[in-house]
């Protein structure tokens, strides 16, 4: 489980290599997908996007009970210096510690793959509260 959370953080990507040109910028997709969903998939009376992961034998729920926030590394092993996207899923958001139970669950049966799940809103009033331009109607 704590690998597969871990997995979704910025900066960590299968394909990170010193020796690939680019590679620092590699590990942005889900994290901007998570704040993306946070930040458009509202709605006006307060009503929360929720998205789901299943990977393997993880379980993970995102329903706006833990949120993602800069935090500061140094000399780190996987992030390095400087800051990165975490969401760790536990009070402190700590992301070396173990994940709350009630977000990221262990399933009895392996799933082989991955299935990601998303409930949003595409609320013009709440999107224009906001600051974007709205919807087309």
């Amino acid at each position: 489980m704590a690998c597969t959370v871990f997995a979704l953080q910025e900066g960590i990507s299968r394909l990170r290599d010193k020796d690939i040109e680019g590679y620092e910028g590699r590990g942005t997709g889900t994290v901007t997908l998570i704040e993306t969903l946070n930040s458009i998939g509202r709605r006006d009376d307060g009503q929360l996007p929720e998205m789901t992961i299943v990977s393997g034998r993880t379980y993970i729920k995102f329903d706006g009970q833990y949120n993602m926030c800069m935090e500061t590394f140094q000399n780190d092993l996987a992030f390095g210096n400087g800051k990165k996207r975490i969401l760790a899923f536990n009070r402190g958001n700590d992301i070396y510690k173990p994940a709350d139970s009630t977000a990221v669950l262990q399933m009895k049966e392996n799933f082989p793959g991955t299935v990601i799940s998303l409930r949003i809103y595409l609320d013009n009033r709440y999107i224009m509260k906001e600051g974007g331009d709205g919807l087309d109607e």
